[in-house]
């Protein structure tokens, strides 16, 4: 039979940190920084990101949308 040596097992409590194990990348306050960076910190993904909102200024819009008539002949062209 093994017993533990008298300065081992009447070790104080609190005297340890405590056995747990935290292995999360994110907490709730730093998800969507983080998120964003690790995104965006590539020109091009950003570029992209720039490109798609800037269609939503009418100024700054590539091509124009047809009206009604630009739909009516691109069905006329098809049949």
């Amino acid at each position: 039979m093994l017993v533990a040596p008298a300065h081992l097992s009447s070790a104080p409590i609190g005297r340890f940190a405590p056995n747990v194990v935290r292995n999360q990348k994110y907490n709730p306050a730093s998800f969507l920084p983080l998120v964003l960076y690790e995104q965006f910190k590539f020109f091009f993904n950003a570029y992209f990101l720039a490109v798609a909102l800037s269609q939503f200024v009418p100024a700054l819009k590539i091509g124009s949308s047809p009206g009604r008539s630009g739909r009516r002949s691109r069905c006329y062209i098809l049949n």
